[in-house]
């Protein structure tokens, strides 16, 4: 519904206005009604209306200082002036101001609604750019915290803070705080239906002037990021936690344990935090304990045992996505040595191992893969129980882990693939722009610089900045062996602004000028 704010002194007026018309039936409410222009701007700052419908001549504040007011406040509201004859003049003058429209008294009720139906039709693709524009800014921010957990940044604190600054996310602080937030409840499918939920509450509940972060991890887990105050106090922290926790395990059916990490400094320390969250969470789920549990409370001589497995968690999961069976088999292999080399008992043995075959199951039904395909019909995950050597368990558990990824190979098309192929084709079209920017590329595909250049060089081993310049340097090379254009004409037609600099790139590239590679190939 596009909203209306009626402004007229004259209450009969305002009445006619109300009850001429069935609003509804046209795509129209009206939310309010005012007698003059200083009422009206109380009215619209509380109920934020698409159009203000008002008249010019009025006590107080007429339409045209309304109307100005209203256009230093609020941009892209509409505001369509109603008027006498008397008042043509000033009327004319608004539009040229910037007023949608006007309508001249007396007037008749179809002739105000085309004026109506004709403004909605621009309110409405305005909103739908809104929307877009605003569900795109979402991901982008949620690709750049996203990285910030599952792998150190390549990038500064003062680059992912502009980058952020640029889709609205005014960074104070740069202190953060990281809780990990684990659902109790069987069955992987009901989780993924619950994290969206207990994200979006969290989100709500938590009110903060500061920057909230709230995303879902590959475990299952939501995750809050949580910029915090100088003076940020761990006890305030876990108090909001838990009253949290309270709230949602009184009135929904399963309960929630937090694990909350230390407060770091820098985007390069998010992580840590987070593995810090992770690993006291599942220490105490080892322990079968559920409420809210701080890294920094948590016994010394668990710390370091736990903070190993979260990390080789991370390291497996990260190996996972990247297809290197190598080293996949690597970081068991060394785990396993680790369990021998510490003499660690049988039962801790079997928890660790239980822990490695859920990670996997989660890659698998995260990555949208069914267990069975990949592992075969006549898998369970109760064989565990019967390996009760160290020996035999790090057999079996590798032998999962190296099918898991020879069948991701197999049925390889990843987020980074896409992401990748796409950059490649708009290079292949764009290249002989000598102007066209990396930004260019990553607007293309809705998302951020920095996504696409983490993503790039995952896929292609090179930054897009080398694929650019080889594909070029390629180009250029075809042109020379035709031997029958000049260097300039080549270095316009790949995307050069000048011979020279072609000439310069082509040598470093190449490690041959390109008049020496004609006369070579001559």
């Amino acid at each position: 519904m596009i909203r209306i704010l009626i402004v007229d002194d004259e209450p009969l007026f305002r009445e006619y206005l109300r009850k001429k018309i069935n609003w509804q039936d046209y795509g129209f409410n009206i939310i309010g009604e005012a007698k003059n222009g200083v009422e009206a701007l109380e009215l619209t700052d509380e109920l934020y209306p698409d159009i203000v419908l008002t008249d010019i001549n009025m006590p107080h504040m007429n339409g045209l200082e309304l109307t100005e007011e209203l256009y230093k406040r609020y941009p892209d509201m509409g505001v369509i002036l109603i008027t006498g004859h008397s008042e043509f003049e000033y009327a004319r003058k608004a539009v040229k101001l910037g007023v949608a429209d006007y309508i001249l008294k007396p007037f008749q009720k179809e002739e105000l609604l085309m004026t109506l139906l004709k403004f909605r039709n621009n309110i409405k693709t305005s909103h739908e750019l809104k929307a877009r524009d605003q569900t795109n800014k979402e991901l982008l921010t949620a690709g750049i915290i996203n990285n910030l957990l599952l792998e150190q940044s390549v990038f500064t604190d003062k680059e992912i803070k502009a980058e952020l600054d640029s889709l609205g996310m005014k960074v104070t602080t740069v202190k953060f705080v990281v809780t990990v937030l684990r659902m109790h409840m069987t069955g992987d499918e009901e989780i993924a239906v619950w994290q969206f939920a207990v994200g979006k509450m969290l989100k709500e509940y938590i009110k903060t002037n500061r920057n909230h972060f709230v995303l879902s991890d590959h475990h299952g887990n939501v995750v809050s990021i949580l910029e915090v105050e100088e003076d940020w106090q761990d006890s305030d922290h876990v108090k909001i936690f838990r009253k949290f926790t309270d709230m949602v395990s009184k009135n929904l059916e399963f309960k929630l344990s937090a694990g909350i990490g230390s407060c770091q400094k820098g985007f390069g320390r998010v992580r840590h935090s987070y593995i810090e969250a992770l690993s006291v969470l599942n220490q105490h789920e080892l322990e079968n304990c559920i409420g809210i549990f701080t890294y920094d409370l948590m016994k010394e001589e668990n710390k370091d045992i736990s903070i190993f497995n979260v990390e080789i968690n991370e390291k497996l999961m990260k190996f996972l996505r990247e297809k290197n069976e190598e080293e996949v088999i690597r970081v068991l292999d060394e785990l396993y040595e680790h369990i021998s080399s510490k003499r660690i008992a049988g039962d801790y043995v079997q928890v660790i191992s239980m822990g490695l075959l859920s990670l996997l199951i989660s890659f698998i039904t995260y990555a949208g893969k069914n267990i069975e395909d990949v592992f075969g019909t006549d898998f369970s995950p109760n064989a565990l129980d019967t390996l009760h050597s160290y020996y035999e368990q790090h057999h079996w558990i590798k032998k999962l882990f190296s099918k898991t990824v020879q069948y991701m190979i197999e049925h390889r098309k990843t987020r980074s693939y896409e992401v990748a192929k796409k950059a490649r084709e708009y290079v292949e079209v764009n290249y002989v722009r000598n102007d066209f920017t990396v930004a260019e590329i990553a607007k293309a595909q809705f998302i951020n610089q920095t996504y696409l250049r983490s993503m790039f060089k995952k896929e292609m081993k090179m930054t897009v900045s080398e694929y650019i310049t080889g594909l070029r340097l390629e180009k250029a090379k075809e042109l020379l062996i035709e031997d029958t254009y000049t260097l300039a004409y080549i270095a316009e037609k790949v995307g050069y602004s000048d011979a020279s600099y072609l000439s310069k790139s082509f040598k470093k590239h190449f490690g041959i000028a390109p008049k020496n590679y004609i006369n070579l190939k001559g």
